[in-house]
């Protein structure tokens, strides 16, 4: 018989060293609230030392017992992302990478608001507010643009979705912080022109 705290969502059945099993209990696969088991949730496995923060990629049904109608377990893999150290206190944080393992029982909990918020704070002062998260559209989503610019980095996407938007946006909330900065944008079809006013010279 499944037993589980109110907030419980499975059990883990199985471990590697970039993912857990969890078997889901049944009604949180079919809740109607929002709290559904699906692909892209990010959930919490509770270890005791930590909480472990990971993504669910993957949901079946396991192979039914012989002679038992519809009697598959409904299963979820979920990928490691990081941990939240000291969960519940002041001195809670986020870390990537894992190293308190989940074993085997370890239940599957939603993160609750406060962790995504935890989990997407930039504590670095070279910060850009670029919008909400989907997940919790409460909580803001920041880019360290120090980090950024250091680096690196591609926005893609297909045709349609946003990609000139968000760099006219970066690059205007990077030069209100950062006046003395000069960005040289080559801008072949002349999408750029008219985003940055008396900021740029085109």
């Amino acid at each position: 018989m499944e037993t589980m705290r109110n907030d419980e969502l499975g059990f883990v059945v199985s471990v590697t060293g970039a993912r857990a099993g969890v078997r889901l209990y049944k009604r949180s696969s079919e809740d109607g609230d929002g709290s559904r088991v699906t692909i892209g949730r990010l959930v919490a496995i509770n270890t005791g030392a930590s909480r472990i923060v990971g993504v669910i990629t993957r949901v079946s049904v396991s192979e039914p017992e012989p002679g038992v109608e519809r009697g598959g377990f409904i299963l979820a893999d979920v990928d490691f992302l990081g941990e939240i150290k000291q969960a519940g206190t002041d001195q809670a944080l986020f870390q990537r990478g894992v190293t308190d393992y989940p074993t085997i029982g370890d239940s599957m909990t939603p993160l609750i608001r406060d962790e995504l918020g935890l989990i997407h704070h930039v504590a670095a002062s070279e910060t850009i507010e670029v919008g909400r998260l989907q997940l919790d559209d409460t909580i803001p989503a920041y880019i360290n643009f120090d980090e950024l610019l250091r680096k690196h980095f591609a926005i893609l996407g297909t045709t349609g979705v946003g990609k000139s938007t968000s760099v006219a946006l970066i690059l205007r909330e990077i030069l209100s912080k950062k006046a003395n900065l000069r960005i040289f944008l080559i801008d072949p079809h002349n999408e750029y022109g008219g985003c940055f006013g008396d900021m740029a010279y085109v």
